[in-house]
């Protein structure tokens, strides 16, 4: 990028307000800074551990553990952190809100849980001497190991001497006591590995009413391993993991045990008794996460592998039988792309039945919610998925998700980056549950697939278009679907009207619609069904400026009136009217979400001084002095954070410029020829605004995608108004 040439940037002790139809960001700014809590350490450079765990106490704190490396004796150590509901260090736990406890040598971490009286329990592997095997941390709920459990806080276990352990997962049980899962090598047997369980006392002690000693075992030739383990409502033990037998692929496996340690063999079906066996893919299945639901059927999810790997979904019965109603005969495999890998982490059930998968995408964690049947909530973030990166540089390794009881998300884990040794970072994150039409889509995105979509509004009719009213109608509309490619053009209006397309209707899809200055009237034909709608408000010299000032995903009329430097609102939400003074004569209305709330804010640009004033609804007054005359305002969220960036475009140089709004500094770029219009937005629906221009002597689109690279598209006529540019103000 070229430095910033010309202009002036000057922050004015005022706050204020402008918006822009934007997507909003997925992530809670209300959270953390700007939805996400980092800790930063060191792990080991030779043979990190990426296991990290988490849970959410009673009162609302959120912890995360894992293994972090001493710097001083290059040991590894079990570190646990808790943080406020709100996303700050909790400074009453442990020192500055973290533990760090050395368990042997080697540790990973499996498992988290709270205790219902706020003892934390952390689960997993660690290496002492020969072996590898589990062990059971207890804290108080000020992070102190608890002397009740087992003398000292942790308590160790060696399924078989000479074996190697695997896991440690963990159930609590009604009566206080611990399941614990995972799975073991013995040296002395055939089988490579075998899945164990053991249940503990509530001091840490083996229970030896549980299959005589506390310890059973299922060992498939040649491999099983355990990842989840939960409990029915009548306290028997469903174990999931993966386990292959000879000449086959790993299949999804989960099997029952019975309160006193035995095995139930009138789960599941097929040729191992006591088991459901289940091929998700064509190759390779395993399970990473399970929940139990309030009928004892068993929904997990994990990797699904066929030509890459895939997000593999099953419910079985409470008996272990494929839920042939769910997916498709029981089954659903979700893939990003055709040449992406990703698979389920964790899953999170909401009270509706509805369910949200936790999985990775672009560098960061991705959301999937689903209905309880299966398929997915298209109106969940983009399409069914909310994703967001956590971390400039770093990707997630591992991640855990948990259900808050307001119904946001907690993603947490860890992130790796280069370096010796690499630094590695918690984080902790809050995701809102939002949908596709709260947080505002691409801006000109016709057929809902969170893309801006090419199109222009042609004032004087030259080419034969369906005309859907209202009668006169002379003006026309074209646009190409990004989602197919395919063209479409309708006649709607007259050359005098001006356009405000929007999703007034809330269905995820941009409305065309105008506002007819000499009436004062709205016109909005709905996406649903090429029907239309008319209505009066705002009177001769008003300028108009929807947006979705209340937050319920749909387009409020508003204009905004010079003469009294007043806006006026009809809220969608209820049809009240909300009237706001926020600006002088000589301003023009600049609509964007800048602070990031998922609600569009009042703003205005003051020319010939240059000046953007914003009203933001959370965060209240701001002005800018940026820029000189004769630029052009491109308005949208630039940098991906959810939240609108002040934004300009000099015709002169063709060169664009863009103050960040997570720090306002700037920058500039070149982009265009003279003469070019600028139509911005986000056309490869990444979340960012793309740099676009139309240039009329070719009717041809440039747009360079901050994802998909430089395309050209021939579209338009000359006279055409490209309709990104609608907004654009000078």
């Amino acid at each position: 990028m070229r430095p910033f040439l010309a202009g002036t940037l000057i922050t004015l002790m005022f706050i204020l307000v402008l918006r822009l139809p934007v997507r909003a960001n997925n992530l809670d700014p209300t959270f953390g800074s700007g939805g996400v809590t980092i800790r930063e350490f060191i792990t080991s450079a030779t043979t990190p551990r990426f296991g990290t765990a988490s849970a959410i106490q009673a009162d609302g704190k959120i912890v995360i553990a894992g293994v972090e490396l001493s710097p001083a004796t290059s040991q590894d150590f079990v570190t646990v952190s808790r943080f406020t509901p709100d996303g700050q260090p909790d400074v009453g736990f442990g020192t500055a809100g973290t533990v760090n406890i050395s368990v042997g040598f080697f540790e990973d971490v499996a498992d988290l849980k709270i205790q219902p009286d706020g003892k934390i329990l952390v689960s997993g592997t660690a290496s002492f001497g020969a072996s590898v095997d589990f062990y059971v941390l207890r804290l108080t709920s000020n992070g102190t190991p608890d002397p009740g459990f087992d003398g000292d806080g942790l308590a160790l276990f060696d399924f078989q001497s000479g074996g190697d352990e695997e896991g440690g997962v963990m159930a609590l049980q009604a009566d206080g006591k611990i399941v614990l899962a995972g799975d073991s090598d013995f040296s002395s047997s055939p089988f490579e590995s075998s899945i164990v369980i053991l249940r503990m006392l509530t001091n840490g002690t083996l229970d030896s009413t549980f299959h005589g000693d506390g310890r059973f075992h299922v060992s498939v030739n040649p491999l099983a391993s355990a990842a989840a383990v939960g409990l029915q409502s009548n306290q028997k033990i469903v174990v999931c993991g993966f386990s292959k037998l000879l000449q086959e692929d790993k299949k999804f496996t989960c099997l029952r045990i019975h309160t006193n340690g035995n095995p139930d063999l009138s789960f599941g079906s097929g040729i191992l008794l006591g088991m459901a066996r289940i091929s998700v893919g064509s190759g390779d299945d395993a399970i990473e996460s399970m929940s139990i639901l309030p009928d004892d059927s068993i929904l997990v999810t994990g990797v699904a592998t066929n030509s890459d790997s895939d997000i593999g979904i099953t419910r079985l019965s409470a008996d272990g039988l494929l839920d042939t109603t769910f997916g498709q005969n029981g089954i659903v495999v979700k893939s990003f792309t055709e040449s992406s890998n990703e698979f389920g982490m964790d899953v999170a059930v909401q009270p509706d039945g509805r369910f949200v998968i936790l999985s990775s995408f672009m560098g960061g964690p991705a959301l999937l919610r689903f209905e309880s049947d299966g398929s997915p909530d298209l109106d969940f973030g983009a399409e069914g998925v909310a994703n967001e990166r956590v971390h400039p540089d770093h990707s997630p390794i591992t991640q855990n998700l948990e259900l808050q009881t307001d119904g946001n998300f907690i993603v947490s884990g860890m992130t790796l980056g280069p370096g010796t040794p690499p630094p590695a970072h918690f984080f902790v994150s809050r995701f809102l549950p939002v949908s596709k039409n709260s947080i505002g889509v691409a801006p000109f995105d016709f057929d809902g697939d969170s893309k801006t979509d090419v199109s222009v509004f042609r004032p004087n009719a030259g080419s034969l278009a369906e005309s859907v009213g209202p009668e006169g109608s002379s003006s026309q509309w074209w646009y190409l679907r990004s989602s197919d490619q395919g063209t479409r053009g309708l006649q709607f209006g007259n050359s005098d009207d001006i356009p405000v397309a929007s999703d007034f209707t809330g269905d995820g899809k941009t409305d065309i619609a105008f506002w007819r200055p000499s009436t004062g009237e709205w016109f909005i034909l709905r996406s649903e069904d090429d029907s239309f709608f008319a209505f009066p408000f705002g009177a001769s010299g008003d300028i108009p400026a929807p947006g979705d000032f209340d937050g319920d995903g749909k387009a409020d009329p508003a204009v905004y009136r010079p003469s009294s430097g007043t806006w006026f609102i009809v809220r969608s939400s209820d049809g009240g009217l909300t009237v706001v003074p926020f600006g002088v004569a000589a301003d023009q209305p600049i609509v964007a979400d800048y602070d990031g709330d998922g609600m569009d804010d009042v703003g205005v640009y003051r020319s010939p001084d240059n000046q953007f004033w914003l009203l933001r609804s959370s965060e209240g007054v701001k002005a800018f002095q940026f820029g000189a005359p004769g630029d052009r305002t491109t308005v949208g969220d630039w940098t991906g954070d959810g939240k609108a960036d002040v934004a300009f475009f000099r015709p002169s140089t063709s060169e664009w410029y863009v103050i960040r709004s997570e720090d306002d500094s700037f920058f500039a770029f070149p982009w265009g020829a003279n003469g070019d219009v600028p139509s911005p937005g986000d056309f490869d629906g990444d979340g960012r605004f793309d740099p676009a221009v139309w240039r009329p002597s070719d009717r041809t689109w440039y747009i360079f995608g901050s994802t998909n690279g430089f395309q050209a598209v021939l579209f338009g006529a000359n006279g055409d108004v490209p309709l990104p540019s609608s907004v654009s103000v000078n």
